[in-house]
């Protein structure tokens, strides 16, 4: 697999979501494009780039942003795994697929920050954070992911892993 490739895309995600996501913002709430990376990572290279993937997505979210450390890569690579296993058994052309892994990891991943935050002490207007913040964002990471999954599959060909594995990938140099 070309990992640096790979690398570099969740780079560019993880740039343009620390930077230009703030100002694509709609009624307060902005695209969450690292994960809609992990996820077409998931749903394209399986449960392994996934989870890898994910771990280094929230392992920059939390140095950049993190109270909790450790809360978001939990929470990504958990979610790069679990969709990553899918991935062998979907019709990989489709847009409904990445529109609808969007949305529900979406949905995952607020809920499951938010009960997380609430087991250490942080009270949150559970209906009116669902109603403004948790539903739209869903809406939104959906069409982002279905964007970001569109453009890493267009370039599949490229960014298809070596079916000899990563072992021989390192020991080639």
């Amino acid at each position: 697999m070309r990992y640096w490739a790979l690398l570099a895309i969740l780079g560019i995600a993880f740039l343009l979501q620390t930077t230009v996501a703030g100002f694509l913002t709609i009624r307060g709430v902005h695209p969450d494009l690292l994960l809609a990376t992990v996820v077409s990572f998931g749903l394209l290279f399986g449960p392994e780039v996934g989870l890898l993937g994910g771990g280094l997505a929230g392992f920059l979210l939390d140095v950049v942003y993190g109270r909790y450390m450790g809360l978001h890569i939990l929470i990504l690579a958990s979610l790069g795994l679990a969709v990553g296993m899918v991935e062998q058994r979907v019709f990989k052309d489709s847009l409904v697929l990445p529109l609808l892994a969007g949305l529900v990891t979406s949905l995952m991943t607020q809920i499951a920050t938010l009960t997380i935050l609430a087991f250490f002490g942080w009270r949150v207007p559970l209906v009116t954070t669902m109603k403004t913040l948790i539903f739209p964002g869903a809406l939104y990471s959906a069409m982002v992911t279905a964007l970001v999954y569109s453009q890493i599959h267009r370039r599949l060909r490229y960014l298809r892993p070596d079916p000899r594995g990563a072992i021989h990938f390192i020991r080639r140099r």
